[in-house]
């Protein structure tokens, strides 16, 4: 079994393309700490997302993060379907987000439980929050594996924060600024065909 180590929170980088959930799970139980952390990096910002959601600090949110992780580490090799791994995580994130605001605040988890236990935070359904985080991840994996310059051009236009001038792009890439345009719509394409024609949104 792999050794859990502390984990950074989530800083906008690409897990490159990795087996599936199954394989991962296998390699993880075998010892292998890459798997760990591309098992992990796939989930990060599923499990981030319904944490910030719910109020909690960024230093409370990697805090639970780890525990998620830990428990996730834990029951590995009692995971019987892995395609479910995305709602047990979900499941287990809202309980020790729960926790966590227990221990600030004691009456209004009370009053947050059931809405945590049973919906996210934005009134979705967990089966909608899982699918909106699949197509997020297909993008994701599909930025993976189209290669430079396009990975690079696509994540500076679409996930950098502030978003940065075409000149500041141009200056990075060593491109011309006016080839901006240009390569965007050809990047755009090639991540269409990686992403096998599905049509998902790029921003997050």
């Amino acid at each position: 079994m792999v050794m859990a180590h502390k984990i950074a929170p989530p800083q906008g980088d690409i897990w490159m393309n990795a087996p599936d959930d199954r394989t991962l799970i296998a390699a993880c139980i075998a010892g292998d700490q890459n798997a760990w952390v591309a098992l992990v990096g796939r989930y990060e910002r599923l499990i981030y997302s319904i944490l910030l959601r719910h109020g909690l600090s960024e230093s409370q949110a990697a805090d639970v993060f780890q525990e998620v992780c830990l428990i996730l580490l834990e029951k590995l090799d009692r995971l019987r379907d892995e395609s479910c791994l995305a709602a047990w995580l979900m499941t287990v994130t809202r309980r020790e987000c729960w926790k966590t605001l227990r221990r600030r605040d004691v009456a209004g988890a009370e009053d947050a439980m059931p809405l945590l236990m049973n919906q996210p935070a934005n009134g979705s359904q967990p089966e909608d929050l899982v699918a909106q985080w699949e197509a997020r991840q297909a993008v994701w994996d599909a930025l993976a594996r189209i290669g430079e310059p396009c990975r690079t051009l696509l994540q500076r236009l679409y996930y950098a924060q502030p978003a940065p001038s075409y000149a500041a792009i141009a200056a990075e890439l060593g491109v011309p600024e006016g080839s901006i345009g240009p390569t965007r719509a050809r990047c755009l394409k090639k991540l269409r065909h990686a992403m096998g024609g599905q049509h998902y949104r790029v921003r997050k």
